[in-house]
């Protein structure tokens, strides 16, 4: 699980999604509920490599 929301903040960097988007896709898509501060924490953590 833990790869997979990596993988979905890594897709997601290219195309500047917020954090409500990432939060509802892995929810939707793959019914895991994150914590969306956690969530914030960890896109902040991962260096943006298309800024």
């Amino acid at each position: 699980m833990e790869d997979l929301i990596k993988q979905v903040i890594a897709k997601s960097r290219g195309r500047r999604k917020s954090v409500a988007v990432i939060h509802r896709y892995l929810r939707m898509k793959y019914g895991i509920s994150i914590d969306l501060s956690l969530l914030k924490d960890r896109l902040e953590a991962t260096p943006s490599q298309f800024a």
